[in-house]
């Protein structure tokens, strides 16, 4: 408690300081909501936020290319792809003379903290401006460029980065903005060659962005049920032919290979190469994907449209909270929360990376990265099944519960369970739910005593879309049913656009729990979100209407509200 009230920042207690939020490098999903959430953020906290289009070039050159945000200038950004402001590469502002230029150009305008949205390159850019900054304003005041009072005024630049990357390649967060994006469009790629590929023999190689970092190509080939995969990091052995042939007799095999791949030679491991083998050794059908820049496209997902936001609104609060001693800092993930590293020394980790592999410590870059008998029982043990390795193929992109599921717990049948468990020797038992999953775990618990059979391994894997289930902050299913809810009011907000001054209503499950609402609410742009846990009044629902009033004034014509249901 003492901790949230620490982090609290009063309304408008900064009033008149400036902001400036610019993305550099390439483009990812999620940099607008980045920049969303820290227009709204500052100007929640009383600051003059500004955008600086076109990012360091647009730094360096100045004049409308700087410009002031507004609240309705942001609207309607949260889930689209790419950068509005803008994004450019910029030698310019690598010599001193574009820094001074740069410098000029924000002291004009009484902005002394930066958000960066970029990869290391850009964050160690803004890292150098920072240590830069004192000389860069005593030879503007000698130029005669800025003023004592100028100088005075913004004597100190203060920087929070924020990793805007789809390949999720800097170190010390667990993911980076656009990451989970790129991720949905490649494996909506997978999903749609694999419904048409298993009516032919065929062996589909998938290329995937990545040129010194394998997270894109190892998460996707977990996810895509692929028999190998080629990454930069951890090259195969030498006979790799071999082994990626051993599944010669397969209806479809999945290759992904991530651009950077190499062998444990330096020499690059590419598509065509990897297809010449099979083609050789297999003589099966083969065929080569290269999804390029679709992978940066699209709209955001839910996820990354939440770490944008939480990310975004942690750089404000971190910019407002710095003192002159504190250091350039990155906004990070660790776990499900959002904190705050010292920028350069996760730049100098990253770039050891690098390092690593060029000189072919291929087991430090792995380690420098970080870390990040079965039986089937169908219908909560009505019947068990031995299980075949090939008995799930397939399943890993399906909905549902194949196995089958009851809401019915197993009060009065723990005797026949109990004899079951004896006739087929389970040694151990994984129980993938809801509450009634951990009510059972709790009940075969309970009853080792008088059931010896119950006295070995217990694990439950939460499983619910409403994520209402205690002991962990995601369960599984939840993720995806944001992005559905996320999805329709993307289809709903863009069938509004042709009409005039309208407000919807989106009713979610979640019965006793508001978490779907609250958090597509919040992935949606939505005004508003009513939920079990909080209660609200006529007066609440009033002041949303003038909210909305106010909003569509200012030229905004859409509302949306979000509401669960029981």
């Amino acid at each position: 408690m003492e901790d949230e009230k620490k982090r609290f920042i009063e309304r408008g207690s900064h009033k008149g300081k400036g902001i400036a939020v610019f993305t550099s490098g390439g483009d990812s999903q999620g940099m607008n909501a980045a920049v969303r959430a820290v227009v709204r953020m500052g100007m929640y906290l009383g600051c003059k936020v500004f955008f600086i289009k076109e990012g360091y070039q647009g730094m360096v050159d100045g004049c409308e290319n700087i410009v002031e945000a507004t609240w309705a200038s942001v609207s309607s950004i949260i889930h689209k792809g790419g950068t509005l402001i803008g994004s450019a590469r910029c030698a310019e502002f690598r010599e001193q003379a574009g820094r001074l230029k740069a410098a000029r150009n924000l002291v004009e305008k009484g902005i002394t903290n930066l958000v960066v949205i970029g990869g290391d390159g850009s964050l160690t850019g803004a890292n150098l401006f920072k240590q830069e900054w004192p000389e860069l304003l005593q030879i503007l005041l000698k130029q005669g460029k800025i003023s004592q009072e100028q100088a005075d005024k913004c004597k100190y630049l203060y920087i929070a980065g924020l990793v805007g990357s789809i390949d999720n390649d800097f170190c010390g967060t667990d993911m980076t903005i656009g990451t989970d994006s790129a991720l949905h469009r490649i494996i909506e790629a997978i999903d749609a060659i694999v419904s048409t590929a298993y009516s032919h023999q065929r062996t589909f190689i998938m290329e995937v962005m990545g040129r010194h970092c394998g997270y894109l190509a190892v998460v996707t080939a977990l996810c895509g049920e692929a028999d190998y995969v080629f990454i930069p990091e951890s090259p195969p052995p030498e006979d790799w032919p071999d082994k990626l042939c051993h599944n010669a007799g397969q209806r479809l095999n999945i290759i992904i290979i991530a651009e950077g791949a190499i062998d444990r030679n330096g020499q690059p491991i590419t598509s065509e190469k990897v297809k010449q083998v099979v083609v050789d050794r297999l003589k099966q059908d083969t065929r080569i994907t290269v999804l390029g820049h679709v992978q940066r496209g699209g709209n955001a997902s839910a996820f990354d449209r939440l770490l944008a936001c939480r990310m975004g609104a942690e750089a404000v609060m971190a910019l407002m909270e710095a003192t002159p001693e504190t250091e350039a800092c990155v906004i990070s993930l660790d776990g499900n929360q959002a904190v705050r590293l010292p920028l350069m020394e996760c730049v100098k980790r990253t770039q050891a990376v690098a390092k690593a592999m060029a000189d072919r410590e291929f087991e430090l870059a792995v380690k420098l990265r970080g870390s990040r008998g079965v039986y089937f029982i169908f219908n909560c043990f009505s019947q068990i099944t031995p299980m075949k390795w090939s008995d799930v193929t397939g399943w890993v992109a399906q909905g549902g519960a194949l196995l089958g599921t009851k809401r019915s717990l197993a009060t009065n049948k723990l005797p026949q369970i109990a004899a079951r468990l004896r006739e087929f020797q389970i040694q151990a038992i994984l129980i993938i739910g809801g509450f009634e999953a951990y009510q059972a775990g709790l009940q075969f618990y309970e009853n080792r005593a008088e059931f010896p059979e119950f006295c070995i391994p217990l694990c439950v894997i939460p499983s619910t879309i409403s994520n209402n289930v205690p002991g962990t902050e995601f369960s599984l299913g939840c993720d995806t049913a944001v992005n559905e809810i996320t999805e329709i009011c993307d289809r709903i907000r863009q069938s509004a656009q042709g009409t005039k001054r309208r407000v919807f209503v989106i009713e979610t499950m979640g019965g006793y729990c508001g978490y779907l609402a609250t958090i597509a609410g919040l992935a949606g742009g939505a005004d508003a979100a009513y939920i079990f846990e909080e209660k609200f009044s006529i007066k609440d629902l009033q002041q949303d209407v003038y909210h909305m009033a106010a909003k569509m004034s200012e030229g905004v014509q859409r509302g949306l509200i979000l509401r669960s249901v029981m």
